[in-house]
């Protein structure tokens, strides 16, 4: 019973808590960086590790609209500034899968909490002819979660008046055993 002692619960629970608390101030400042405008490109840009310098012949606009479509062309975003300059900047969507990730992940492990909570399971044989009425009493097996009451079942009822069944057949025709 490793996985149900209070020890595992505990790292689990801590591990939990980091993700959460990891992820959402990187959401938060993801966010933030991706309604920011590009910063100013440097006044000398040789200090830049990947820079590249040119000379193009043309008019500043022409010069700058030239630049603006080679970079969105190349899906940098581009930001124009007053003093005929362009910054472009790109990278966020493997932060944006990073965090889509890690989201869903988050999601999953709730989901989990609350089904292992709030979810029930019954077992029960209904000969074929018969009727099953869905009552706590009524089942052969039965577990719920922490928070079930088992005398809250919701209520149903069925027929079972045919049953066939068929089996999962290998290709050369043996039965795998498992209808």
């Amino acid at each position: 019973e490793v996985y149900a002692s209070p020890w595992f619960a505990a790292i689990y629970l801590l591990l939990f808590t980091s993700l959460v608390g990891c992820v959402l101030p990187r959401t938060k400042q993801h966010l933030k960086a991706l309604r920011a405008r590009p910063p100013r490109a440097p006044k000398n840009p040789d200090r830049l590790g990947a820079s590249l310098v040119e000379t193009v012949d043309g008019t500043p606009d022409e010069v700058l609209t030239a630049w603006r479509k080679t970079l969105r062309a190349a899906r940098f975003r581009v930001d124009s500034h007053d003093d005929n300059s362009l910054s472009a900047e790109k990278g966020y969507l493997k932060e944006t899968g990073n965090l889509a990730f890690h989201l869903a992940l988050i999601g999953i492990i709730v989901g989990v909490a609350v089904g292992h909570l709030w979810g029930w399971r019954g077992d029960v044989i209904v000969p074929e002819g018969q009727t099953f009425t869905s009552t706590f009493r009524s089942y052969h097996t039965f577990s719920g979660g922490a928070l079930v009451d088992p005398l809250t079942v919701p209520p149903f009822s069925m027929r079972i008046d045919r049953f066939d069944v068929r089996f999962e057949e290998q290709v050369g025709g043996a039965q795998f055993g498992a209808p």
